[in-house]
């Protein structure tokens, strides 16, 4: 756990190339993502951080460290505590970041950090975070399947489309037909949303939709 007031802006930072000092570094962050620094300052004033997550840091010589994940969240919490010292580049956060304290708002003093030797040792670890799945080594963004699984699990309505690729794979198991059938719903499994609403669609099959899925009037 480290004060956030040890932790400093990356002047290397991906996201703007090279600043000259952490006022320049704010004011690149600030015009390259102004909109979803204000979209976390607001998530982090209702919510906190994130339980799970680290910053990666890295020790300076003139002490403290250097962020070199984690630089938006610390400009947004660096905004939370102080709105008036947002950079005049920033116009729509200076607007927005003061309305997003309440009463109930605490702002944490302190964050989890992962504290690397040097920059070269932390890379390929922000890589993976950033560089898409590789060869299934980094992080795999959720496809239209899992998303849609996951909203079901929290509560919401069943779709026809998502929920028609399920029965197929489950009622057609002869192995070249569901081998198509897996193989179509990777390519095309939004488009079976429009088509598996139209009613000569569900009439055919007899589908109705009930609360664990489709049910089928066929035996």
């Amino acid at each position: 756990m480290i004060p956030v007031r040890d932790l400093h802006l990356d002047l290397e930072n991906s996201r703007i190339g090279t600043a000259r000092d952490e006022v320049s570094a704010a004011d690149l962050l600030w015009e390259e993502a102004e909109r979803t620094i204000c979209g976390l300052g607001s998530h982090i004033a209702e919510h906190g951080l994130g339980p799970g997550e680290q910053w990666y840091v890295i020790p300076r010589v003139e002490g403290g460290y250097t962020v070199l994940e984690g630089n938006r969240r610390l400009l947004a919490l660096r905004s939370l505590y102080d709105p008036a010292g947002i950079s005049a580049v920033a116009a729509e956060a200076r607007e927005t970041f003061p309305k997003f304290l309440r009463p109930s708002t605490v702002l944490p003093e302190e964050v989890k950090c992962c504290v690397f030797p040097d920059r070269e040792t932390a890379d390929m670890w922000i890589d993976l975070k950033h560089s898409g799945p590789g060869d299934g080594e980094g992080m795999v963004p959720w496809s239209s399947k899992a998303k849609y699984n996951r909203r079901v699990r929290q509560g919401r309505p069943r779709e026809w489309g998502p929920e028609t690729w399920l029965w197929l794979r489950r009622t057609f198991l002869q192995r070249d037909l569901h081998r198509r059938i897996v193989d179509a719903q990777r390519m095309q499994y939004t488009f079976m949303d429009r088509m598996a609403k139209t009613k000569a669609f569900k009439d055919t099959f007899h589908l109705t939709m009930g609360p664990k899925g489709l049910e089928c009037g066929y035996q």
